[in-house]
């Protein structure tokens, strides 16, 4: 049940508080509607429901309101049961009828005879004013039941309270022949005309109901702002009377265009890569033919079949012998080939293109204006064909480290961020410099910086000969050198107190190997 805290400031405690809210609102569902915060379920204590304490009880209050004067209670509110104002009753009642009375609902043959059967118990005349009827007894008495015959009396009795023509005016006890009340309260209907009077239940029918609406949507949101249009349609919308649409007018749907298939070579071109060609011309075809050409003979076969025969994989499958699964195997092992900078770029630029696009490239570079400049013109050109012969793996889908123009931007923020991502090899460091001098960047800055790095002393920790538990917790720390152990005990001896893994053992060992290696450590020792 969503019930609210006992301490919340908006919890209902007594039957006069939900009387004050229902006129402030002007409607309010008993139980959770949808709405965040527009029920009773959702301003009460959850402790307070069916002990039949009519001080606490909101249960219990649901009776006493429905025989106020002022409330409308019935199944108003998406086939469930609330409170409705007197005050707002007529919008109501004017949007949910379509300004029809129950018998010209019925003359116009937009009410079924098993609706008039009901109704027609109230006896809708001058001298029944006044009149209820406990609904139990209105199955009967409309002909419902094992004895009546007719069916689906609470739908349709639920439909006449959404409807408005009916509400509940009380709630009674059954009694036995002494004259002894017993069981559970039980519904009294009756006519909101009875209980009002015609003039003033009708009283908004010079109004059009799509504007009656718009008073009910307006009245939810200036209460719950944040509530949107499928929520209150949900909740308060029916299909009334006469009509088969809501108030407000559905938009027309625009059927979807269909989409168009691409056909080969650019249902292939999709599949590679996003950043391809919208049309190809010949030397770009021939590079293509090149790339798929590069496969090995079932990667050729398969992708031949898939994108330029348009054969779905089963089919594939049956006709090379393989499974449905192994088919989509060499599918996407065959893309991943054709994503290698040595075949896209033939498709990219063309066969002849690609072979003319360097000296172009490197003459590019060498009038450019300013490092930006390069940096761009270089964005595609990729390393990663020398970086494997290193055993260095770079991803070449990531454009920021596996380009020269990538690797540009790094060294100039920061040369050691590009070391790190080099593993640190300086051999291959001093390749990617060449390679970029070729395309006529300014590599002497970054050389004088590595050779600057090569001077200072970096013993790796393995120097130090300690325990596989501290040796390890250390490098998955960071700390792989004793020059970093150095610098970390002179800048934040407590730092190194701090890495992960490291008890006072290991801490320990790692000072005494330290100290062994004439290093300093006093301002660790001090925070033992």
């Amino acid at each position: 049940m969503k019930s609210c805290a006992a301490n919340d400031p908006q919890r209902l405690k007594t039957v006069d508080d939900l009387l004050a809210l229902v006129r402030r609102i002007g409607f309010l569902p008993l139980f959770e509607s949808g709405i965040t915060g527009f029920s009773v379920e959702e301003r009460t204590a959850a402790a307070s429901w069916w002990t039949g304490d009519a001080d606490t009880d909101p249960w219990e209050w649901r009776i006493m309101l429905s025989a106020n004067p002022e409330i409308a209670y019935g199944k108003f509110f998406d086939k469930k049961a609330g409170f409705i104002h007197k005050d707002f009753f007529p919008v109501f009642a004017n949007y949910r009828r379509n300004g029809y009375d129950f018998e010209a609902l019925f003359d116009d043959e937009l009410a079924s005879y098993r609706a008039k059967r009901i109704m027609d118990a109230f006896e809708l005349n001058d001298e029944a004013v006044g009149k209820e009827i406990m609904s139990n007894d209105l199955k009967y008495i409309a002909g419902f039941g094992k004895d009546g015959g007719e069916k689906n009396f609470n739908g349709i009795f639920t439909e006449l309270q959404m409807q408005t023509y009916l509400i509940m005016s009380d709630f009674k006890q059954k009694k036995n022949k002494k004259g002894e009340a017993y069981g559970w309260h039980i519904a009294v209907m009756e006519t909101p005309e009875t209980k009002w009077g015609y003039d003033f239940t009708t009283s908004a029918y010079s109004e059009k109901p799509s504007d009656s609406w718009k008073k009910i949507t307006a009245q939810v949101l200036r209460f719950f702002p944040n509530t949107n249009e499928k929520q209150i349609r949900k909740l308060l919308a029916i299909k009334y009377p006469g009509t088969e649409t809501q108030p407000a007018e559905k938009k027309k749907s625009v059927p979807k265009p269909k989409k168009t298939v691409p056909t080969y070579p650019y249902n292939l071109l999709k599949d590679i890569s996003d950043d391809m060609p919208d049309t190809l011309n010949e030397d770009q075809m021939e590079g293509l033919r090149y790339a798929v050409s590069t496969l090995k003979p079932n990667e050729q076969k398969v992708i031949i079949m898939r994108y330029e025969e348009n054969k779905a994989q089963a089919e594939i499958g049956k006709i090379l012998n393989l499974s449905n699964s192994r088919v989509g195997q060499i599918k996407l092992r065959a893309l991943r080939k054709l994503r290698h900078p040595n075949r896209i770029n033939r498709i990219k630029f063309g066969f002849v293109g690609e072979e003319q696009r360097m000296p172009k490239l490197k003459e590019d570079c060498k009038n450019a204006n300013s490092r930006a400049e390069q940096i761009k013109l270089l964005k595609n050109v990729f390393f990663s064909d020398f970086a494997v012969s290193y055993g260095i793996h770079i991803s070449m889908y990531d454009h920021n480290i596996s380009t020269l123009g990538g690797l540009m931007e790094i060294m100039d923020r920061d040369l050691s961020e590009l070391a790190d991502m080099l593993h640190n090899n300086e051999e291959f460091l001093a390749e990617v410099f060449q390679k970029l001098e070729e395309y006529h960047v300014d590599c002497s800055k970054a050389k004088a910086a590595t050779l600057h790095n090569r001077s200072i002393k970096k013993e790796h920790i393995s120097e130090l000969d300690l325990s596989c538990r501290t040796y390890n917790n250390l490098i998955r720390s960071g700390f792989d050198s004793i020059e970093q152990l150095k610098a970390l005990i002179r800048d934040d001896p407590k730092r190194l107190l701090q890495i992960k893994g490291l008890g006072k053992k290991s801490i320990e060992e790692l000072l005494s190997k330290l100290e062994d290696e004439g290093i300093d450590v006093s301002a660790v020792r001090k925070l033992l």
